[in-house]
């Protein structure tokens, strides 16, 4: 295929997708290197649909259809239920999966890191101040009253299982853990950005600045609660995706990208793969200093287990002893955030490259 038009009328992170591509190719050529600009938008373009607009997904007419998913994962996938097996989805996504394992005939798969680039952005912009003026630094200092933070917000089987059985088989008390404004462990909200509670718990609030700046789309998601942070010795991270066995999923969210950011380091309850994954992407993950097999178990409930043991384990772990590896792996994380560009260009020449490969009917 020569090249791809979109009509990108009716979606919102696609535009913004469009854009930083548009903007890479135009740099690169100014730069020397001969970059092909293979997508654009136009009015009479590939018709574009937001993930959420289902039903105008199942009932557009088009032969092709493109679905904006840049900001969700592999929680789209229902949509191969609904969708007409007669027609091809093109779907731009934030996650990335394994097609073969679920009706690769039915849609060609872009992927696209975009929460990483929209939340290094916000945090790292002066023109964004909620999240440009928040603390993003981890404070090394020992020893520290909690051993892990870990939130969680939306009501998932596999998250409620998890926190459940964790809050059950933990064999400690000192860590804090809460669930859609419930303490499973210490008290925190009183050091949170944002005071919550059971009652006026909303993850997806807008947060307004009481000083008059423009406040821009800003949420608790958005927040970086560092006084709880530097209560804690290491994040146990509880991603959007924790329970695939069959599609090798990977999506990596803004659950990730806050240890990744302020060089907490971190515990992951997340797909099978995520740290390899992270890895591949250029990040240091924490393998020299502890067990993370536990990040290649694909049985659910094992998973769960070695999660588990791993941080009554970590009950013990020399934090003062091993302090300035573990704060050298924060700017080694820190460089390939300054750095994204380079990730960035991978992605948009990989996106380039399966055009080129790309047959539609």
């Amino acid at each position: 295929m020569d090249n791809i038009n979109l009509n990108i009328a009716n979606t919102g992170t696609l535009a913004q997708f469009l854009h930083k591509y548009s903007s890479w190719a135009k740099y690169q050529n100014f730069n020397g290197d001969n970059v092909e600009e293979l997508i654009a938008n136009s009015e009479t373009g590939l018709p574009c649909f937001l993930w959420t607009m289902k039903y105008d997904i199942e009932n557009c007419a088009e032969p092709i259809v493109v679905i904006d998913a840049l900001s969700r994962g592999a929680d789209i996938l229902p949509l191969n239920k609904g969708i007409n097996p007669n027609r091809h989805y093109i779907v731009f996504s934030n996650g990335q999966w394994n097609p073969t394992e679920y009706d690769a005939s039915l849609y060609t798969l872009f992927t696209f890191s975009n929460d990483l680039y929209e939340y290094a952005d916000m945090w790292l912009n002066s023109n964004r101040p909620i999240g440009f003026n928040q603390n993003k630094i981890y404070d090394f200092s020992y020893p520290k009253p909690h051993q892990f933070v870990c939130f969680a917000s939306t009501d998932r089987h596999d998250r409620i299982q998890f926190i459940l059985k964790a809050h059950q088989n933990l064999t400690f008390l000192n860590y804090i853990m809460r669930f859609k404004g419930i303490d499973y462990g210490m008290p925190s909200s009183h050091n949170d950005v944002v005071q919550t509670s059971t009652k006026n718990f909303q993850q997806y609030t807008q947060l307004v600045l009481s000083s008059g700046l423009p406040p821009g789309w800003n949420t608790l998601g958005h927040t970086i609660p560092m006084k709880i942070y530097n209560q804690c010795y290491y994040a146990l991270v509880v991603e959007s995706t924790i329970d695939n066995q069959d599609f090798d999923i990977f999506n990596l969210t803004e659950k990730t990208i806050k240890p990744l950011l302020t060089g907490m380091p971190f515990v992951m309850m997340s797909s099978v793969g995520h740290l390899r994954k992270l890895r591949a992407m250029g990040f240091t993950t924490y393998d020299k200093f502890w067990d993370e097999s536990y990040d290649e178990e694909p049985d659910f409930e094992k998973r769960v287990g070695k999660v588990i043991d791993l941080c009554n384990s970590l009950v013990d772990f020399d934090w003062v002893g091993h302090q300035k590896q573990l704060e050298q792996v924060r700017y080694q994380n820190l460089d390939r955030i300054i750095n994204l560009n380079q990730l960035m260009d991978q992605e948009f020449r990989a996106i380039n490259k399966k055009i080129k490969e790309l047959t539609l009917p």
